[in-house]
């Protein structure tokens, strides 16, 4: 079982640079990638997320890659040819103004083209390192939403044995159950006819009829299958929160049809407890992936 929280992250120092990522999810019912790269390293984003992408599958994931340069790797490159072209111009210009010709720096600084940034190492120098990393942190942080998520899967286990527990003691009221709406019956003939010597064949229909229809058997058993089937299912693997989710709301209308069918405190009171328990569940499966 994996949870959908987790965090990892991992740096890489060189002389020229520090590179940092750091990738951290929350709960999340889809697959939902956030990702903050440095500029110079914009060109890898499609490709981190579409790693990120394989690796998991439900999630709110945020991603930040930070690229901190200690040296600059940036020269500054002279247009001689335009200066002088500019120079030349200016002569002209004077000349036919009648003006002296005093130029300042700013008049050819300003020019674009002039003065030009190249940069000494392209962003393809830093893919290998980039990538590598990434793949360091993913573990990390993989190995992070495979820890939580076995604590997660004891802790649902515990819950799930309670609940068990607990239909176990719901099942053994079912038969008092029933003799308890056939003698409710016969009272209430008794009461509204006024006399014993009833057609018992006529009464015993009737009451079959309402066992038929407020027995818990038939809940009580796809109770235990659906809880039979929450265990299979945690032992999968992979991303199994909403089969999970499915089967919580599958208990939870079998709890609800045995408490509007029983009319025995005891029972009530289980189902008072079934309903926490699932619910407590329900809260942790949310986590699962």
């Amino acid at each position: 079982m994996i949870s959908m929280t987790g965090y990892g992250a991992k740096e890489r120092l060189e002389e020229s640079y520090l590179l940092q990522i750091e990738l951290k999810s929350y709960n999340s019912r889809y697959q939902d990638i956030k990702a903050n790269i440095s500029p110079s390293l914009s060109m890898y984003e499609q490709e981190l997320v579409k790693r990120l992408r394989e690796r998991t599958q439900r999630g709110s994931f945020e991603l930040t890659v930070r690229l901190k340069k200690i040296a600059s790797d940036v020269e500054l490159y002279l247009d001689r040819n335009l200066v002088t072209s500019y120079e030349a111009i200016y002569r002209e210009i004077a000349d036919l103004s009648g003006s002296a010709y005093k130029p300042a720096l700013q008049d050819f600084t300003s020019i674009e083209g002039v003065v030009n940034q190249v940069y000494r190492q392209h962003a393809e120098v830093y893919r290998e390192p980039l990538f590598t990393l990434f793949e360091e942190v993913l573990d990390e942080f993989s190995t992070s939403r495979g820890r939580e998520g076995k604590a997660t899967q004891e802790h649902i286990i515990s819950l799930q044995n309670r609940m068990e527990e607990l239909t176990n003691q719901v099942a053994s009221y079912a038969s008092v159950l029933e003799q308890r709406l056939s003698e409710s019956l016969r009272t209430r003939v008794t009461e509204i006819l006024g006399v014993t010597d009833y057609d018992e064949s006529r009464l015993l229909q009737e009451v079959a009829l309402l066992v038929v229809k407020y027995s818990i058997q038939e809940e009580i058993v796809r109770l235990r299958t659906h809880l039979g089937a929450f265990t299979v299912i945690m032992g999968e693997g992979g991303a199994v929160g909403k089969k999970l989710d499915f089967l919580c709301q599958e208990m939870n209308r079998e709890i609800n049809t045995i408490g509007s069918k029983s009319n025995l405190a005891e029972v009530n009171h289980l189902v008072v407890e079934l309903k926490d328990q699932l619910e407590n569940i329900r809260e942790q499966v949310r986590n699962v992936e």
